[in-house]
């Protein structure tokens, strides 16, 4: 099942991400993000201030950072992931930004019929 997480995102990543340039988020896994799921990145200032702009994003792959060869070390937490992530198409996200917190479980399936329809 699909989830939307809604994610602050400081500017200088949410710019990167907006330009495409940008295709990955590294974030603790306190969510239980999942291939498939939507993020819902929202921009915000230094001072955490929302500046309005946001941008979904599809997971396509999720490595867990404490099981990359070469880098493990013990005081990383096995929650941090890198995410692979392909933004929405502006379309797309105009009809994604009309759902609420109330369709934030809805199956995968059920979120690309809106998107689509």
């Amino acid at each position: 099942m699909a989830n939307i997480h809604i994610l602050k995102t400081h500017q200088e990543y949410f710019q990167a991400t907006w330009d495409n340039i940008k295709k990955f988020e590294i974030r603790f896994n306190d969510r239980g993000y999942e291939v498939g799921d939507i993020l819902r990145l929202q921009e915000i200032t230094s001072h955490d201030n929302y500046t309005g702009r946001e941008i979904n994003a599809k997971v396509t792959y999720i490595l867990q950072l404490n099981e990359v060869p070469g880098i493990y070390n013990e005081n990383i937490d096995d929650r941090w992931v890198v995410m692979n992530v392909v933004r929405i198409s502006a379309l797309q996200d105009e009809k994604l930004a009309v759902l609420d917190a109330d369709y934030s479980y809805l199956k995968e399936n059920e979120i690309m019929d809106l998107i689509n329809n």
